[in-house]
């Protein structure tokens, strides 16, 4: 029963990164005790719950695996762990309702309620999907629970007796299921509790060409190694059963992790198409022993290496480090039935109060962090496109390709910022503006007066020929 259980958890929350999960075999690699799963892609959509105007260019996840101690569960860890995940990351391409250069209000407006009206059907059809993918996965888990559930009856039934056998099933059936059940949840937590991960050769990159014109932007997160344990009071690794999830304490180990943000350097070129690569061919691109900072910035702050074998170089803003954290998390339920003055003998809160939620401390061998002038003009442009996207993002389906010059074009794009005001009235709740929101509009009124002013009259001394004196405002 415990088997189908983990198949469908994987399923869910993988299923949505990783392409190529069969829940078929991946319930019977559970139940063999073992899941290893091999070059897995990763999903394009893998970074859509972050909200950020990126997509998955190419991914790799080279080797996950799931150890299961069958034999010894609920006194040994269940150990997950990920090598070589790999993912690179480009800015999402534009999309705008109207193609032309010049566009019809009529045919402006059809195609932004077709943008809409499609917008709406993918949410419907994903939030449908995603619930018969659930419902499926619940029912098949209750099905081979019955299943074993019956036979385990069955077998008790050809033990015992016909007469008095049936009478004690009777007797003690609903007491023995609410103590299975209570039981099973107790195991459910210890193995929670006492889970153990570690990832290695982990690089996550991000490159742009569009943030800041005439430079390429890229950027990058690597980890050769992270591993995350279970520890007693005394920082020592142990397998705790009493109320693990009420007081949790993990102590998570880093090896070599920096942040590196190149601005100028050529972007990675693969021998061939990124979803044709080999196993090996990614290595070679992305693993992070292959990535190490520029001649004179130094081997890492955490004793990292050399990077000797290194084939391309980075300016880091976060030398390689390597250290130790501790984790100590603690539940309501804990922080209510504790006293004040008890700090459960971790040495957590010296002033003798209430003991936080959540407290973590870090010990490095070192921390190195540089910042150049260049890396903070491509930061700078990389973070205001972020936040133009972010604002955009409600209307960008409906924003026209053409420019507002006169016309036709002008005409549209007067309905485009009609469609934004109805759109942002739906939003609101109740169609009634906040006093914070009212200020906003005042604010933003009197900045587009004397912008649009300056438009007009940059405009006007174009026309004649005369140079204008109106400054440098930008338009909206």
């Amino acid at each position: 029963m415990f088997e189908a259980q983990v198949a469908y958890y994987l399923n869910k929350y993988l299923g949505k990164y990783l392409q190529g999960l069969d829940a078929d075999s991946l319930r019977i690699s559970v139940w063999r005790g073992d899941v290893e799963l091999r070059n897995l892609s990763l999903r394009p959509e893998a970074l859509q719950d972050l909200d950020l105007p990126v997509t998955v260019k190419a991914g790799l996840l080279g080797r996950l695996t799931l150890k299961v101690p069958w034999t010894a569960l609920g006194r040994e860890p269940v150990v997950v762990e990920f090598d070589r995940l790999y993912l690179l990351a480009c800015p999402k391409e534009p999309q705008h309702a109207a193609q032309g250069a010049t566009v019809d209000v009529v045919q402006y407006e059809a195609e932004v309620a077709q943008a809409e009206l499609s917008a709406k059907r993918q949410r419907v059809l994903a939030a449908e999907t995603q619930w018969l993918q659930e419902l499926q996965a619940k029912l098949a888990l209750k099905a081979q629970q019955q299943q074993q559930q019956q036979q385990q009856g069955q077998g008790q039934g050809q033990e015992q007796g016909q007469g008095q056998g049936a009478a004690r099933n009777k007797a003690g059936g609903g007491g023995g299921g609410g103590l299975f059940n209570m039981n099973f949840q107790a195991l459910i937590h210890t193995i929670l509790g006492n889970l153990q991960l570690r990832l290695t050769n982990v690089h996550i990159r991000y490159e742009d060409s569009s943030s800041l014109p005439g430079q390429l932007l890229s950027g990058g997160v690597l980890l050769g190694r992270m591993s995350a344990h279970t520890v007693d009071e005394k920082g020592r690794e142990a397998f705790v059963t009493a109320d693990v999830l009420n007081l949790l304490r993990k102590a998570v180990v880093l090896q070599d992790f920096g942040v590196y943000f190149d601005v100028g350097t050529p972007f990675l070129e693969p021998p061939k198409d990124w979803a044709s690569l080999s196993a090996r061919e990614w290595d070679v691109l992305l693993s992070p022993a292959r990535h190490a900072p520029a001649a004179g910035a130094g081997g890492g702050a955490g004793g990292g290496g050399s990077g000797g074998g290194a084939q391309y170089r980075h300016h880091f803003l976060l030398l390689p480090i390597s250290g130790q954290m501790n984790y100590v998390r603690r539940s309501t339920k804990y922080l209510l039935t504790s006293r004040s003055s008890d700090n459960e003998g971790d040495g957590s809160d010296g002033g003798g109060g209430r003991p936080p939620r959540q407290e973590g401390r870090i010990a490095l061998r070192a921390l190195s962090l540089a910042l150049s002038r260049e890396q903070y003009v491509g930061a700078r442009a990389l973070l205001e496109a972020l936040d133009d996207y972010t604002a955009n993002a409600p209307y960008r389906a409906m924003r026209p390709q053409c420019r507002p010059t006169s016309g036709t074009d002008a005409r549209v794009w007067w309905r485009y910022a009609f469609f934004a005001v109805q759109k942002q009235l739906r939003l609101q709740r109740g169609g009634c503006c906040s006093w914070s929101q009212l200020q906003t509009a005042c604010r933003l009124r009197k900045k587009y007066i004397p912008a649009y002013a300056r438009c007009l009259t940059a405009a006007t001394a174009a026309a004649s020929g005369a140079p204008s004196t109106a400054g440098t405002g930008g338009t909206t």
